[in-house]
């Protein structure tokens, strides 16, 4: 990093450190926010209402036990190959979606760390001129963990909604290995802290087939996160609450999330301002600016 980099990060830090410590203080003395879980024996969350759905065990464990294998081993090409083919990931979105919804040319293997800020993902309609269908993100589970992923249910309604949330505590989704979560891309949610920090999970996307072109930046996409996250987890957890409490921020930069969305292993520029968000959130620059896979 440049010279000027560093004081600019510096400067940033310190004053998220401040705003931080104003935000804890307030959140100790004012709020009692209590998690809440979702047990599909009470509840039986929709896309439409509630913006997410949780599938138990779509993947045998003869499946999760072939896929993990082969993320171990390296061959992801296999494991994309093998899910964008898949009959039990085909029938799970023809009975869930309407027709015309497809799997994306699309790949993104969590070996190691998790996001930890509260956003929104690229490929909502919220932003992408000339998308006519939501689009969704489909989360497949191969290991077991306490909870899977946190949301703010119903925030994919309306672009605006909960852009300051002081009142509403999210919505934790506990699954095992095996289950597989689908979301509108429009809704608020985070990465769940674990026990571990290397529980391996795949991300895919589901979208219209008339939205393709206009969602084009997702395809061909082959990327694996392998990496440690080196902030320390209480600040990592200071700062998850932090953007929670201001989710809507985040959709302020996903033009230029968009933009550098496939990488600069693919010619993509990645602004400044992103550079010093994963430096200051993730411990590198370029945490997120991951190579192509294969």
């Amino acid at each position: 990093m440049t010279r000027t980099m560093k004081l600019v990060t510096i400067f940033l830090l310190f004053v998220m450190l401040l705003f931080t410590i104003s935000f804890l203080t307030y959140y100790r003395t004012y709020s009692k926010p209590v998690n809440r879980y979702i047990n599909q024996r009470n509840e039986n969350p929709t896309l439409e209402n509630n913006g997410y759905i949780l599938r138990k065990k779509v993947f045998s464990e003869e499946d999760v036990n072939g896929l993990l294998n082969n993320c171990l081993s390296g061959d992801y090409a296999t494991i994309k190959r093998q899910l964008l083919s898949s009959n039990k990931l085909k029938n799970l979105i023809s009975t869930t979606l309407p027709e015309g919804y497809v799997i994306q040319d699309y790949i993104w293997i969590i070996q190691r760390s998790m996001v930890h800020t509260c956003h929104r993902d690229n490929n909502g309609d919220f932003f992408n001129e000339g998308q006519r269908n939501p689009s969704y993100t489909m989360l497949i589970y191969l290991e077991d963990m306490n909870k899977c992923l946190s949301v703010l249910p119903v925030s994919h309604k309306h672009k605006n909604s909960y852009f300051f949330n002081f009142t509403t505590p999210l919505t934790d989704i506990l699954c095992e290995r095996g289950d597989v979560i689908l979301f509108n891309a429009n809704l608020i949610h985070v990465g769940a802290f674990n026990d571990r920090d290397d529980n391996i999970r795949i991300q895919m996307k589901v979208s219209h087939r008339d939205d393709i072109k206009v969602l084009s930046y997702y395809q061909n996409f082959n990327k694996v996160l392998n990496q440690k996250n080196n902030v320390p987890e209480l600040i990592r957890k200071a700062q998850r609450s932090l953007s929670c409490t201001f989710p809507g921020i985040s959709n302020l930069t996903q033009s230029e999330n968009i933009k550098s969305s496939r990488g600069s292993d693919n010619g993509a520029q990645v602004g400044w301002f992103q550079k010093i968000f994963s430096y200051l959130f993730y411990g590198k620059s370029d945490f997120y600016d991951l190579p192509n896979a294969f």
